[in-house]
């Protein structure tokens, strides 16, 4: 039965206008249930018994960016729990990197598990009242600055607007996740 209940919700989508990404053949190789069961997993993995949130195509791609870019900082907008910052930090010290990582929340998360990471208070639609300006002011470069908080077009917009007066040449901004009504 759940079978039937599956195919027929598969080819309900098909006229849809604007298909799940996971759902369009066209679109990847992996299969329904094999990017159910990595999303599923994705909101069960913990790091030091925090959320993580990312899949093992986002750790991996992560890794390989932080080697490449040798960032001096990360800023993360949208701590969450703090997860995704403890697991740059393990990351950066793998790698032999003196990496500072900054997570900016609008609510605050208290850990002092790093003292790699600092956790400040801060709101996306306004980061010019937060910490960030004084913090960008004197890090160390290259920035890698990874904006995953509300998963808005104006939250996203907003942070944008506010990194592009503080980027160089060679650093990277990451605009994870996205809410398809929005994209």
């Amino acid at each position: 039965m759940k079978r039937v209940v599956m195919s027929l919700y598969k080819k309900f989508l098909n006229f849809l206008p604007l298909r799940p990404r996971f759902l369009d053949p066209d679109r990847s190789s992996l299969s329904f249930r094999t990017m159910k069961n990595i999303q599923d997993a994705t909101f069960r993995y913990k790091y030091k018994g925090r959320a993580l949130l990312k899949n093992p195509f986002d750790l991996a791609l992560y890794v390989r960016l932080i080697e490449q870019v040798r960032p001096g900082t990360i800023i993360e907008i949208g701590s969450y729990n703090g997860g995704s910052a403890l697991w740059f930090s393990a990351q950066c010290r793998a790698l032999d990197l003196q990496t500072r990582i900054v997570s900016l929340d609008i609510t605050p998360v208290e850990c002092d598990d790093d003292a790699n990471v600092r956790f400040i208070q801060g709101d996306i639609y306004s980061l010019d009242q937060s910490e960030l300006p004084q913090i960008l002011a004197s890090c160390v470069r290259p920035l890698l600055v990874i904006e995953d908080g509300p998963h808005t077009f104006e939250g996203s917009l907003s942070a944008l607007n506010f990194f592009d007066q503080h980027l160089r040449s060679g650093e990277y901004i990451i605009v994870e996740d996205g809410v398809l009504e929005d994209l």
